[in-house]
């Protein structure tokens, strides 16, 4: 089965290249060093001349030396293929959410003790927030230890800054996420906030900021995505083209462009099961993913031929199931459990009458049958 997907190929770096091209050397080695010591023992066998100790040990060497050879060129292969993805993952790490955004700035609602205005002036780091966060748990449980401690008739004056306070929290997670270009998740946390404590004018203003950064960042975050997705399917790693894809999605759910490459992205994905799946001869599998591929994305180019290989895979599927019941017949047989053996057989010989498999439990059925009758 071709594979095929809506990416173009992925590149091959030096390293990369240098790799596949150690492995091509070590697996013709191995092939060559059986059929070299074997021509070398042709040759002399046509030639007449004895095998004496001298020329089989000769031939023992050569063949130890080619076979450690092979194995240590497809060992140094291995290690330069790991070197190159464990660079690759290093490299691509921090670029998955670079910061390119100036900070957005908001102004709190106004409380009962005066407005309070907060200017969000740079991006925050781990560090920073987790200090940050430290810092507003503890005055958030000071104001409620103050709240049950006060007078009736003051209660609610700190109950209206309390609020106020959650809600400015709030923001601040807005903006936190719209400035790491986590558009998605700003959107979420903005819509938990108005759920919570109802709209106001920072949460409009918010709302603009996010559509805003969704139009600003939509270019930068659809060809970034647009690479590291070509990249991952070109190192043959589908899951996380498509978790790239989603995400850029996920932060855009208007463009039409992201939306295509999430939906090329898990084509592309599924078709790959569907070939991996074949190739590995797990047949049944493939079976299903050609179904779901099928059903999901009908008019695809890839549909077409996929359509044209499923009575392959069916009767690849159909065969491979059949031997499973037949290994599975003989290992119950073996431990004596005639009862499910007979269930089993007739089972085969209901759901695949005209198989050979059928053909031969059909004369073992009366067998079966004599041993359950006898235990």
């Amino acid at each position: 089965m071709k594979r095929s997907h809506p990416f173009r190929t992925g590149r091959y770096g030096g390293s990369l290249f240098v790799a596949e091209f150690i492995h091509a050397l070590g697996i013709v080695d191995l092939l060559a060093t059986p059929i070299g010591v074997i021509t070398m023992l042709a040759f002399r066998v046509a030639e007449g001349k004895p095998q004496n100790a001298g020329f089989t040990a000769l031939l023992i060497v050569a063949f130890i030396a080619g076979i450690t050879l092979g194995g240590l060129l497809l060992g140094m292969s291995a290690l330069l293929r790991y070197v190159h993805t464990l660079a690759r993952e290093r490299e691509r790490a921090p670029q998955a959410r670079a910061e390119v955004d100036k900070p957005v700035t908001y102004t709190a609602p106004a409380a009962e003790n005066g407005a309070v205005k907060v200017v969000n002036d740079q991006t925050p780091t781990p560090a920073s927030k987790e200090r940050k966060g430290d810092t507003q748990t503890l005055s958030l449980l000071r104001e409620i230890r103050d709240l049950t401690l006060l007078p009736p008739e003051e209660r609610r004056p700190v109950a209206d800054r309390v609020r106020t306070y959650r809600e400015r929290q709030a923001a601040e997670s807005v903006i936190d996420a719209i400035n790491f270009r986590q558009i998605a998740k700003a959107r979420l946390l903005l819509n938990q906030s108005v759920a919570a404590y109802g709209t106001n004018p920072t949460f409009e203003r918010l709302t603009e900021k996010i559509q805003e950064a969704d139009v600003r960042n939509e270019p930068l975050d659809y060809e970034r995505t647009k690479r590291l997705a070509e990249e991952a399917i070109g190192e043959g790693n589908w899951a996380l083209a498509e978790q790239y894809a989603h995400a850029a999605f996920n932060d855009h759910p208007e463009s039409a462009r992201c939306r295509k490459l999430w939906d090329n992205a898990r084509r592309a994905r599924l078709h790959a099961h569907v070939q991996e799946s074949a190739n590995h001869h797990h047949w049944n599998e493939a079976l299903a993913a050609a179904e779901e591929f099928l059903e999901r994305f009908p008019e695809s180019v890839e549909a077409e031929a996929l359509r044209d290989q499923l009575d392959t895979l069916r009767a690849n599927a159909e065969i491979q199931q059949r031997k499973q019941y037949e290994n599975r017949i003989k290992e119950l047989i073996g431990g004596k459990q005639y009862e499910e053996a007979l269930r089993v057989a007739r089972h085969v010989i209901e759901h695949f009458p005209g198989s050979p498999q059928a053909e031969a439990l059909r004369g073992q059925v009366p067998v079966l049958e004599k041993y359950i009758a006898a235990s």
